[in-house]
């Protein structure tokens, strides 16, 4: 996706990847994003549907034979991955990337009442100072260049 303003330094980078504030791009780019959402909240309603329905033969045969739902691995797994390709939680940004660090929101909101960003600067204080010191610092500039794309923007290939 093409960023809607130019790229000039890492902040907008990551401004442009995560998508946090796409609602409030110019429209052209803001129709871009969403029909993107859109295609990808889709997709992942389509493969968390074939999750329901392995879960539900798990659980319907399950009750016909009178045991404890015994999921077939290899069935309920492949359709779990491929619903996480799209997103870990109904995708709600353009960018895979973005919709990985809006999961962990959602999740913590979710499951523990919490609000990332009302935690954050605590667990912040409380990480030990190699990670802290790690995440605070801009990445170095390694003597060879690296094989690997920018963890920021990269999608981790299957």
């Amino acid at each position: 996706m093409t960023p809607p303003w130019p790229v000039r330094e890492n902040g907008d980078m990551e401004r442009v990847c995560l998508a946090a504030d796409w609602l409030a791009w110019p429209a052209p780019f803001r129709r871009l994003a969403d029909r993107r959402v859109a295609r990808r909240q889709l997709r992942w309603d389509a493969a968390a549907d074939v999750v329901q329905q392995e879960l539900g033969a798990v659980i319907g045969a399950a009750v016909r034979n009178g045991r404890r739902p015994q999921p077939d691995a290899t069935a309920l797994d492949a359709a779990q991955r491929v619903m996480d390709r799209v997103a870990t939680e109904r995708p709600a940004r353009p960018t895979w990337s973005g919709d990985r660090i809006h999961a962990v929101a959602v999740r913590l909101d979710r499951d523990h009442h919490l609000g990332l960003a009302t935690v954050w600067p605590h667990l912040w204080l409380t990480l030990p100072s190699s990670p802290a010191a790690s995440g605070s610092t801009s990445p170095q500039r390694s003597p060879k260049p690296s094989a690997t794309p920018s963890p920021v923007c990269s999608r981790p290939r299957r």
